[in-house]
């Protein structure tokens, strides 16, 4: 588990760094095809943070538990 969790960020970095160029290339089709809703849906969309997401484990749990 803890090395999945030390894997993470460097997956978290690729995404924030290719998040730009996918959603270019999202937004691009979107208006080709001229679907509105999914150029709203595309606007509304934020980059992977690996911080927000690990700040709302419940740590006492997820460390300490025995399985």
């Amino acid at each position: 588990m803890m090395l999945g969790l030390g894997l993470l960020p460097f997956f978290a970095h690729y995404l924030r760094r290719s998040f730009s160029r996918t959603m270019a290339l999202k937004m691009a089709a979107a208006k080709a095809n001229g679907d509105d809703a999914r150029i709203v849906y595309l606007k509304g969309r934020q980059p992977f943070d690996i911080f927000s997401r690990i700040s709302m484990i419940e740590w006492d749990t997820m460390f300490f538990s025995t399985a």
